[in-house]
């Protein structure tokens, strides 16, 4: 995904890709001198003093506009070299913020090209003078941010972590936020989380607040949501939001919240000083790249014909592979009670969007979950397949790296930067794509999660997991679990768990295992069991042809028995063996049916593949 920026043209009342001309009056601020330590004493300066420091407040100022004047020259030499491109002349805007356009395209597969000769040699020449102003005018706090900027820029990011470590301690805060800044971009989360967090505790408590504030970022409902809070509850509501929002709990650190911080250390960096845009910064600027991250790309957009506007356009392009990370609507207020929209990263309106560095692609996990109460816990089976040139760790990219993998099971209330609750299991060697786990009964975020870091890519799954409300002696049925058949059926829930099929395909030809578990029956209640399966294709206008011929009807198998429960009543362990063959490879759905005498029936599905 991507996103272009193209500025709006108020005085045509219309939208265009050409630049509006606006005169630009630079604001060069001198260094400001730290007022002098308080004394007992009068302090006289004789006029020679007094002419010394009027003299080096001077030379400062004229030190600082001499280092502006040279990220301006570098921006210049930018803005006249990157690669042109076609613009969209005329095209309605995805969405306006202020003086821009925004567009998002999903499925590009553009790569950020290399920056030209003439903008590298540009950018290592400025590094070059304003590392020689710095050492006239150390502590001066723009000079400092532009410096690791555009070291971050060139990749030089050990060097900018350095320059971060020996901030004056004059500058304060800036300092660790800085610090905090080239952390996050190193892949360093945990590290950028601890000097973030100091950054916040010290600065004024207002910047503070902003930096939290959390509503650019969400839909009208979430925004709402957090503004419903109560005080001493709305801290609670923003760590749950990150929580949800960290996009694998496989990395160590929330990189989505650090992210986010250091999204408003480029705007303090950014705010005065030139840009690629050639405009001056404003809150438009500033909501863009809080909510969807600063541009890593731009192209000058070749001019409309129709267009009576000459000037150069020069566009932004994020970082690809940007998807929707925090969560959406009401779900920081009821995060285990949501349908798995919810979840969905390739939102094709995002109100906000992130793309780690370390992580270039994140896909849909295939997956299979079963949980079964017990009393007051629960066992949870869950097992995921990657794809199989992964598994081979041959994909032709740099395989044999080993995958690592993890189901996490997230209490509602955990708080931001704990560990891992109880329950919660990882592998680091990629070889396991099952996980068991016994927890406590109640309402959980999973998250069952793989990733190379090799092929920097990542699979994951993510839902709600909140067992169904239960009366005492009403009966209910846990979810079914697939798996292997080899030799005796399994004779309990953990049993099956050892063989179960790392998703819900089957190869045709293989004997299917079916298992589940009935609760709250009665001693030795009536029991009758029906399974069957059929194609998941069959619709409406499908079951009609059916009906009267003209479609003819695909095979499907019917399994059914009767038999009395347990004598002691309570819970009651089944499986069952499918004999597939005379199906057609395809997506099917298999529907179990417990009769019960007197009661109403249990039922359940499960939507499966069945393969050559």
């Amino acid at each position: 995904m991507r996103r272009i920026i193209a500025l709006r043209d108020r005085s045509a009342g219309r939208f265009t890709a050409g630049l509006v001309s606006l005169a630009a009056a630079e604001l060069l601020c001198g260094l400001a001198l730290s007022p002098l330590p308080l004394r007992a004493h009068p302090v006289r300066f004789s006029p020679a003093a007094l002419d010394f420091v009027q003299e080096a407040a001077v030379d400062s100022a004229a030190i600082v506009a001499e280092a502006r004047r040279a990220q301006e020259r570098f921006e210049r030499i930018r803005r006249n070299n990157v690669p042109w491109a076609w613009g969209r002349w005329g095209g309605p805007c995805d969405e306006i913020i202020g003086r821009f356009c925004i567009w998002h395209t999903p499925g590009s597969d553009w790569v950020p090209p290399a920056d030209a000769p003439a903008i590298v040699r540009a950018r290592a020449e400025l590094l070059d003078e304003l590392q020689r102003l710095a050492e006239t005018i150390p502590g001066d706090r723009w000079v400092l941010g532009q410096r690791i900027k555009y070291l971050g820029e060139a990749d030089r990011w050990e060097e900018a972590a350095e320059l971060a470590r020996a901030c004056p301690t004059g500058a304060g805060w800036w300092c660790d936020a800085l610090l905090g800044f080239v952390r996050h971009n190193q892949g360093r989360y945990r590290s950028a989380e601890d000097v973030f967090s100091r950054a916040l505790e010290t600065m004024p408590a207002e910047r503070a607040e902003e930096w939290h504030d959390l509503s650019l970022l969400l839909d009208r409902d979430g925004r709402q949501l957090v503004e419903d809070a109560p005080e001493g509850e709305r801290e609670a509501m923003r760590d749950r939001i990150w929580w949800l929002g960290d996009p694998l709990f496989l990395v160590p650190g929330n990189e989505r919240w650090t992210e986010h911080l250091a999204r408003h250390v480029m705007v303090e960096i950014q705010r005065d000083a030139r840009n690629a845009h050639w405009l001056r910064w404003g809150d438009d600027l500033t909501e863009i790249l809080l909510r969807f991250g600063w541009s890593v790309a731009w192209e000058r957009i070749r001019p409309d014909p129709l267009s009576s506007l000459s000037s150069l356009s020069v566009v932004g392009r994020e970082r690809p592979g940007s998807l929707r990370f925090l969560p959406t609507g009401s779900t920081p207020g009821d995060p285990a009670g949501v349908g798995p929209d919810a979840w969905r990263l390739d939102d094709p309106a995002p109100r906000s969007k992130y793309a780690s560095a370390e992580v270039k692609e994140v896909e849909s996990l295939p997956y299979q979950l079963a949980v079964f109460p017990r009393g007051d816990s629960l066992l949870v089976v869950a097992a995921f397949e990657l794809p199989e040139s992964v598994r081979e760790g041959n994909d032709g990219e740099g395989g044999g790296e080993p995958v690592e993998a993890g189901l996490f099971l997230i209490p509602e209330g955990l708080p931001v930067g704990a560990e891992p609750p109880p329950g919660s299991v990882r592998d680091s060697a990629g070889r396991v794509e099952r996980f068991v786990a016994h927890l406590p009964t109640g309402s959980y975020i999973l998250g069952l999660e793989a990733w190379s870091p090799a092929r920097e890519k990542a699979w994951r799954h993510r839902q709600d997991l909140r067992p169904a409300p239960r009366v005492e002696g009403v009966p209910f049925l846990s979810g079914i679990l697939l798996h292997h058949v080899a030799g005796d059926l399994p004779g309990a829930a953990e049993e099956a768990a050892e063989t179960v099929y790392p998703s819900a395909r089957t190869a045709r030809g293989e004997p299917l295992g079916v298992s589940w578990e009935v609760y709250e029956l009665a001693p030795r209640e009536a029991l009758s069991f029906r399974i069957a399966v059929e194609p998941e294709s069959g619709g409406r206008l499908r079951r009609l042809g059916e009906w009267i011929g003209l479609v003819e009807s695909p095979s499907s198998v019917v399994l059914a028995w009767t038999e009395p429960g347990p004598d002691g009543g309570g819970r009651l362990f089944r499986s069952a063996e499918l004999d597939l063959d005379a199906m057609e490879p395809g997506h099917y759905i298999l529907h179990l049916e417990v009769g019960l005498r007197g009661r109403d029936s249990l039922r359940t599905t499960r939507a499966f593949k069945l393969l050559p």
